[in-house]
């Protein structure tokens, strides 16, 4: 096997700037709002808290768009992973009704906002292919298809033929397109989004971690390194990266490993037959992967990782094997990228929206459709911030609840993880 250039390199980084956003220089400040967490879902609240007037603050632990958000495939994806009727036997109909709006205009709002602000970050879009590896899996892609469309999704059927066209793999039985999503630079997409929330008005601090969260006489504190920050209301927009200052979101998730690897650019005679139609692909499976073209030329796969923000040889070994196994031109080709981060998991699959105590609010749980779905949060948590009531909210409201078992849930997720590969190896539906 070819060696990897570079351990733990973030293909997102060659070309944006390392940094946005200085440190908080000590004191104390008081702002009419302070988002937590510098990614997609916090960007874009603070971009939409301060185009209404709020005096808002921006604070993350590290550089702004440093972990899932600039680490991720960049594929922009609308829709939820339920099907709409089963989310109905959860929800109701009038809830359903609201998640799916919301679901499915996701996509069309990231990219109006791509448009609207000028965001330099290669924005396509060619669609998302949901891949079937049997013909069970394409008959009830087939059928999920018709379900969405009786919700409002764009979506069309692909058979075999259709597949091998516009993938260049020909181990597929068929499946589907979602023709309103497309693919971005992650990065640079984020950094957009926080240069524009600076040019309507909010402060970004980066490399600023909150140590602690307090509520006292109808205000929030943040005790900082250096300082504190007063708040009326603080959102929460750390997702897979919350800390110990609020243990109770953090243990209401599921937090697994996502990692991806990157070949280096490749030749245009193998870009005319490695996913020819530039839309992103992912598999029917438990374990998926999932692949797409960067917009510099490489093949990049993800699926599952191991542990954290790390990924090792036997993983980019795990991910070139199931590469080239899809696509047996990749076999002679260098990795030169491989990197990983933590995506965050729901136990009904649907992100959620909670106010775990007044004046606090957080979306969360993207269950890796987050460039699309976090991006669209943002407007929802300014208008909740800004008194719009629960029920008149485009997605509805659930209480936060933590797992009991969630100390351990690391053996139990490894263990799961075991499971479900030898039933995507077996064949057993997703």
């Amino acid at each position: 096997m070819d060696r990897l250039g570079t351990a733990n390199r973030v293909v997102w980084n060659d070309d944006t700037p390392e940094a946005i956003g200085t440190a908080f220089e000590g004191g104390t400040a008081t702002y009419d709002a302070a988002v937590i967490g510098g990614g997609f879902t916090g960007l874009s609240a603070a971009l939409s808290l301060a185009r209404r007037g709020l005096s808002t603050v921006l604070l993350e632990a590290g550089p702004l768009a440093g972990k899932a958000s600039g680490r991720n495939g960049g594929q922009v994806v609308p829709g939820l992973k339920p099907a709409p009727e089963e989310l109905v036997g959860r929800f109701g109909r009038h809830d359903t009704t609201r998640m799916m709006r919301f679901a499915n205009s996701a996509a069309d709002y990231a990219f109006g906002l791509i448009d609207e602000l000028g965001i330099d970050c290669a924005p396509t879009r060619n669609g998302w292919i949901q891949c079937a590896v049997s013909t069970r899996a394409r008959d009830r892609l087939f059928n999920r298809v018709r379900e969405l469309e009786r919700w409002g999704a764009n979506v069309a059927t692909m058979s075999a033929d259709d597949m091998a066209r516009d993938t260049g793999a020909r181990c597929y039985a068929g499946g589907y397109i979602e023709l309103g999503a497309g693919s971005v630079h992650p990065r640079k997409f984020a950094l957009g989004l926080a240069d524009a929330a600076a040019k309507a008005g909010a402060t970004l601090h980066g490399n600023t971690p909150v140590q602690a969260l307090t509520r006292a006489d109808s205000r929030w504190t943040l005790a900082l390194d250096r300082g504190h920050v007063h708040a009326r209301s603080v959102v929460l927009a750390t997702d897979a990266y919350t800390a110990d200052f609020y243990p109770n979101m953090m243990h209401s998730m599921v937090h697994v490993s996502s990692a991806q690897a990157a070949t280096e650019p490749l030749p245009a005679e193998l870009l005319r037959h490695i996913l020819p139609r530039r839309a992103g692909i992912s598999e029917a499976r438990k374990l998926t992967v999932y692949c797409r073209i960067s917009p510099d030329g490489r093949f990049l796969i993800g699926g599952r990782g191991t542990a954290g923000d790390t990924a090792d040889a036997s993983t980019l070994q795990r991910l070139r094997m199931a590469a080239c196994q899809r696509f047996p031109m990749l076999n002679h080709v260098r990795w030169d990228a491989l990197w990983a981060g933590r995506v965050s998991l729901t136990l009904d699959d649907v992100p959620h929206l909670h106010s775990p105590a007044p004046d606090l609010w957080t979306a969360c749980g993207y269950g890796g459709r987050g460039v699309a779905l976090a991006v669209r949060f943002g407007p929802t948590l300014a208008e909740a911030v800004i008194g719009v009531p629960p029920t008149q909210l485009d997605y509805p409201v659930t209480s936060l609840r933590t797992l009991p078992w969630h100390r351990v849930h690391s053996p139990a997720v490894r263990a799961a993880i075991h499971w479900h590969r030898l039933r995507d190896a077996l064949g057993f539906p997703a």
